[in-house]
């Protein structure tokens, strides 16, 4: 009723057409009047399009450094035409890229890079123009563990005999991966002690020790270490006489360990009688 019209071929005769038909259509009205033919070329794609990934890095891992900056993914196709799109997907992120005679690459940025660790899978989907998909590749690789990143505080202000000085809230432990951590904090010179919330405890308790090891979350821990408290030892001071050494292990395989030393300035004693 709207001008428009259609036909279906049957898939069997579809499937035997060659790699180029020409599809005629005729019509006439009532007064049997024809309408000029009308003439149309397709293709049809008597191969399936396929889509290969090659190895990553050249060795299927990606090194710390190598993750440093953007890693390439390339591959190869057949029976794709130049300009398709292909989609790469990793980590719950998807990157496209181009076919370009036969081959492809796709960029995928460092950071998004760096967040993996251990046996990674990615995968790769491509169409032809006809529609028709290539069966979804994948290749395994291994991404390097980075180690976790500390940021120590800036030196406190301690003073002979005083109790509880707090250290500045800008310490901080990074982990690309977000891992949970194990931390070992050693005193030098006095005691420290924190917020325990979200922590778990295997030496020390978290108040007043001269050494802890506890194990939590990025934010938990990151939390605690802002309440962070150094006590001198009584009558002790002089240079770089405390410290606070911090060492940090993500479970994977990466490490850092950082110490801080401070001054402990004297205070003047009242004399005693005896």
């Amino acid at each position: 009723a709207d001008g428009s019209w259609s036909a279906v071929i049957p898939a069997v005769d579809a499937q035997a057409l060659p790699a180029s038909s020409q599809v005629i259509a005729d019509v006439t009205n009532l007064a049997g009047d024809v309408a000029p033919q009308a003439r149309r070329t397709v293709t049809h794609t008597q191969a399936a399009p396929t889509i290969s990934i090659a190895s990553v890095t050249g060795d299927d891992s990606v090194s710390s450094s190598e993750d440093d900056v953007a890693v390439s993914f390339t591959g190869t196709t057949s029976n794709v035409e130049s300009g398709q799109t292909v989609t790469l997907s990793l980590n719950g992120a998807s990157f496209v890229g181009t076919v370009s005679a036969g081959s492809w690459s796709i960029s995928v940025p460092a950071v998004a890079i760096q967040v993996l660790s251990g046996s990674v899978s990615v995968t790769a989907n491509v169409a032809n123009q006809a529609g028709d998909n290539a069966t979804q590749t994948s290749r395994s690789f291994t991404a390097a563990n980075d180690a976790p990143v500390i940021t120590l505080p800036t030196a406190p202000v301690v003073a002979e005999d005083s109790a509880a000085v707090a250290i500045n809230d800008d310490v901080a432990i990074a982990d690309t991966e977000s891992h949970s951590q194990t931390l070992t904090l050693t005193a030098t010179g006095g005691t420290i002690s924190l917020s325990t919330v979200g922590l778990s405890f295997s030496s020390g308790d978290g108040s007043n020790d001269t050494s802890m090891v506890f194990s939590g979350t990025l934010s938990a821990i990151n939390t605690a270490l802002d309440s962070l408290t150094f006590t001198p030892t009584p009558n002790l001071s002089g240079s770089n006489a405390g410290g606070i050494q911090i060492a940090s292990n993500d479970g994977n395989g990466g490490s850092s360990s950082q110490a801080l030393h401070f001054d402990i300035s004297a205070v003047n004693d009242a004399p005693t009688i005896t």
